[in-house]
């Protein structure tokens, strides 16, 4: 075989005879690493034992290397240089030698000092501490001492001339005044951790009553086990705490308000009976003291009633101190705080009549601010009525004796609406308003109000005096003017005997068809509107003219004209008239049938004279329209007689009856009858069961109706009655608007050791307002002020986050802007206390349930002995020492070797390959 095929041939079998080792290796790499392992080695980087791929290019490059050294000299490199790699290697391959000892132990104490741990607990710890030391031996003891801060406190020195062996223990002692007002179990717990060598056995002994103030040890547990450490505990109820007593908190009424008396509860907890004495600052004003006995525990202690005489922001302050038996701390016996108490809520009050609005104002006077105004004072927008948290109205009719109307349909749609929005109506009765006041049918009457005007009541009528006036034009031919007719007979057939009709027949003048007559005279009546016929033009003013004269002529206390016309007329002169009717009290409604009358004429005639408009294209639907007309303004309204008002059962518990004694009250004078619509509650009735007082809800408001008088009339004997003041204010009350729209509501919360103030920014819709400017005035127990901005964490809600800057009373005061520099469009007031350090208020036992967590989640025990702290059992310390550092330097050697094997030939010269 020639050279050229017997090389290739070579190398094939010497790679192969040098893959196959490399190959069972991989094979076998788990079972190499077994081997290892058993004889206490360990890779680190086990991987790159793949590097040992590179041992056949060594040999491949044998059998091609391209020089004439001697072919022993050449074999020896080739094994010199698989050397080389496998030494590199095992060497990247970070082996490491495993060697294991008998271990100790190493104990940190970790002893809480703050204030609420009561001496015998520190004793123990002392105790259990001074016993582990004198027997530590090899084993290691370390002090950590905590309250507000953790500090590791080292053993004293040895006394002079004596060994180290007999260094006494560390010393367990509070920190110092005011330094053991907190309790920070989690730092002195990882500062224990730190202290734990890592060839030690770790044990941790917690001597603490387990309150924490500041941190979490709860967050360190899975550390802790991390390490093998266990967490053992000296039992803290086993130690009886000394006599304390501590005032936790001033209970309060959720809403102050001005001038209303509240009650206050000082809540204490003793840890012993005895008795208590307590005493109340209101404003500086210290009220008498108020002494209780109490047991052991937690007790309530009322104090005595107060109220404030004005708004705004007032200091309160509470003191209980233990009268009998001893107390461990003073500080915790004192609360003070602030509080802040809306300012009277704004009343308006609208007086029908004049020299008469004293009374209920005097009433309301000391609750509310009221804002008095006349007849004419009904406000004419939406804005001027959200100034007023309630409205009241008295006795104004709905048209002045001038004819000037003092409530439009307008001003009835603006009330209604400042209702739906959570304004408060009140709507008091007399003379003038809702009986012939001109309010029946009315969108007042219709809408807002919870009863409807008038009734079928029994009582004596007061005398009527009507005058129908009736187009007689030639367009009334036929149907019209024989339905009109039919209409005037079933007027008249409305009216009492003792009532008087008159009938005015116009075209282009006026007829008198039917003189002032006695509704008795029926025949004659309806023999005279009988002889009514149609023809000529359409004049209104000499009719109603003549109307104003007959009426004036009359005694009567309602005077009356329903004008009906199916056509137009001049209106010069008619509104001047109607006017004057008016200045009579002589009322005008008028009917307008079919499509050619003057509609907007017909609606001021009735809108000055302060009666009613009815349109119509169905001629046969006036003999009805009439009948309802005739109706209203006989109706038997106002019901003038002695009486006192009967409390409906269901409501009798209500808040605005509180205190008022309804059985004493004197007799009402008069009242005007009504009927209750569906949903309206019935609060005060008549004996007859009718109305005297009335709400319901409309919108998210409230409307009421007093149907009789509040003033020096019907209520003549009430305005001088005790309980007449305390019903209105509490009735007032009861109906007061939400102010929600113009202020807020913030909070003010203390969170260990900071104050977290925020606020919901809501809109008039109920919206979340986002982007806008929150920000605060915040007032420190010193009066020190500093101002806060806050910022938007979700939408409409605003919060900032403060430090404490002392114990005691805070207060924020909070307004909202569109954006900065902007007026603020609504504020509000939170205030909060920090009476003195959570650690001071010791109103139970220890915290067991922390220190049992902490325990049974590392295996620890409780109250462990130095015996089973030192005890290692067949603990042992492993280590590891790196076993690379040799292999790296013999790889060196082999180097300087393998560059000598290339420098030196030893032997004779081979022939070159290619020869």
């Amino acid at each position: 075989m020639s050279l050229r095929l017997l090389r290739p041939a070579r190398a094939g079998i010497a790679i192969a005879l040098c893959a196959l080792p490399a190959c069972a290796l991989w094979v076998h790499l788990d079972a190499v690493l077994a081997w290892l392992d058993a004889r206490d080695i360990v890779l680190v980087e086990p991987r790159a034992l793949w590097l040992a791929a590179l041992v056949p290019v060594v040999w491949v490059g044998r059998v091609f290397a391209f020089t004439d050294l001697p072919r022993a000299q050449q074999w020896l490199q080739a094994a010199l240089r698989t050397a080389l790699i496998l030494l590199v290697v095992g060497a990247v391959s970070r082996p490491e030698r495993r060697e294991s000892k008998a271990r100790h132990a190493h104990t940190v104490y970790v002893v809480d000092v703050s204030e609420s741990v009561p001496d015998g607990l520190l004793q123990e710890a002392q105790r259990s501490l001074d016993e582990a030391w004198r027997l530590r031996g090899d084993n290691g003891v370390s002090l950590v001492t905590f309250a507000d801060k953790a500090s590791r406190i080292d053993a004293p020195a040895p006394p002079e001339g004596e060994p180290d062996a007999v260094r006494p223990a560390p010393r367990v002692g509070r920190h110092g005044a005011g330094a053991g007002l907190e309790s920070d179990l989690e730092s002195a717990l990882a500062l224990g951790l730190s202290l734990l060598p890592a060839d030690a056995v770790p044990r941790v002994v917690i001597a603490s009553d387990g309150k924490e103030t500041r941190g979490q040890a709860r967050s360190l547990i899975e550390l802790a086990k991390g390490q093998g450490v266990r967490f053992d505990i000296v039992s803290p109820e086993r130690f009886a705490t000394a006599p304390e007593l501590v005032l936790r908190g001033i209970d309060l009424p959720s809403s102050l308000k001005v001038n209303v008396p509240f009650e206050t509860v000082a809540r204490i907890f003793s840890s012993v009976p005895g008795s208590v004495g307590c005493t109340l600052d209101v404003d500086g004003k210290a009220s008498e003291k108020v002494s209780v006995d109490v047991g052991a525990g937690e007790s309530r202690i009322p104090l005595t009633r107060t109220r404030f005489k004005d708004g705004g922001v007032h200091a309160l302050s509470a003191r209980c101190e233990a009268e009998s038996g001893a107390d461990r701390f003073a500080t915790n016996n004192a609360i003070a705080l602030r509080v802040f108490v809306p300012d009277k809520p704004r009343v308006l009050y609208v007086e029908g009549e004049r020299g008469q609005e004293r009374y209920l104002a005097r009433a309301l006077d000391d609750d509310f601010h009221v804002e008095l105004r006349g007849a004419a004072g009904i406000p004419h927008t939406i804005e001027d009525l959200k100034r007023y948290a309630a409205v009241v109205i008295s006795d104004v009719p709905r048209v002045a004796a001038s004819g000037k109307a003092l409530m439009s349909l307008g001003q009835m749609k603006l009330l209604d609406e400042y209702a739906r929005q959570g304004g408060g109506l009140l709507f008091a009765g007399g003379e003038n308003s809702f009986g012939p006041g001109g309010y029946q049918d009315t969108y007042i009457e219709r809408e807002v109000l919870p009863v409807r005007l008038g009734t079928d009541q029994k009582t004596e009528a007061p005398t009527l005096a009507l005058v129908l006036c009736i187009d007689r034009s030639g367009s009334m031919t036929g149907k019209k003017i024989e339905l009109a007719k039919e209409a005037a007979r079933a007027a008249a057939g409305m009216l009492n005997p003792d009532d008087k009709i008159a009938v005015i027949a116009f075209d282009s003048q006026a007829t008198m068809l039917v003189p002032p007559t006695r509704a008795g005279n029926r025949f004659r009546i309806a023999s005279d509107i009988g002889r009514l016929t149609a023809g000529g033009g359409t004049h209104i003013y000499p009719a109603l003219d003549a109307a104003h004269k007959t009426l004036t002529g009359i005694e009567a206390k309602v005077k009356h004209v329903i004008l009906l016309t199916d056509g137009q007329a001049q209106r010069a002169g008619i509104d001047d008239l109607v006017r004057r009717m008016a200045r009579s009290l002589i009322t005008v409604t008028t009917v307008g049938v079919g499509t050619e009358i003057d509609r907007p004429m017909l609606q001021d005639i009735a809108e000055a004279g302060g009666g009613r408009v009815y349109f119509t294209d169905r001629p046969e639907t006036l003999p009805r329209l009439f009948m309802q007309e005739t109706s209203q303004v006989a109706r038997r309204s106002m019901v003038e007689r002695d009486f006192r008002p009967l409390v409906n059962p269901p409501y009798a518990r209500l808040e605005l009856l509180k205190g008022v004694d309804l059985k004493a009250a004197p007799a009402l004078l008069g009242y005007t009858s009504t009927k209750p619509k569906a949903g309206a509650e019935v609060i005060l009735a008549s004996p007859e069961g009718e109305p005297v007082l009335a709400r319901w809800r409309r919108g998210v408001g409230k409307v009421a109706v007093w149907t009789s008088d509040i003033k020096n009339k019907w209520a003549h004997f009430w305005i001088n009655w005790t309980g007449y003041p305390v019903l209105m204010r509490q009735l007032v009350r009861d109906l007061l608007k939400d102010e929600r729209s113009r202020t807020v509501e913030p909070s003010l919360a203390l969170e260990r050791g900071r104050l977290r103030l925020s606020v919901d920014a809501v809109g008039e819709d109920d919206r979340y307002l986002s982007g806008i400017h929150a920000s605060a005035v915040l007032r420190s127990p010193d009066g020190q002020e500093r101002s806060v901005a806050l910022a938007e964490r979700v939408a409409g809600h605003y919060e900032a986050v403060v430090p404490l800057a002392g114990w005691g009373a805070y207060e924020a005061r909070v307004e909202l802007r569109g954006k900065p520099g902007d007026e603020p469009f609504a504020r509000g007031v939170a205030t909060a206390v920090a009476p003195y350090p959570d650690e001071l208020a010791l109103t139970s036992g220890p915290d067991v349930a922390l220190l049992e967590v902490l325990r049974m989640e590392t295996h620890g025990r409780r109250d462990p002995t130095p015996q089973d702290l030192h005890d290692v059992g067949q603990a042992r310390v492993t280590s590891y020492v790196p076993a690379w550092p040799p292999l790296v330097w013999l790889a060196l050697a082999l180097v300087a070797l393998d560059v000598a094997l290339r420098r030196v030939r030893f032997g004779r010269a081979a022939e070159l390959p290619w020869a």
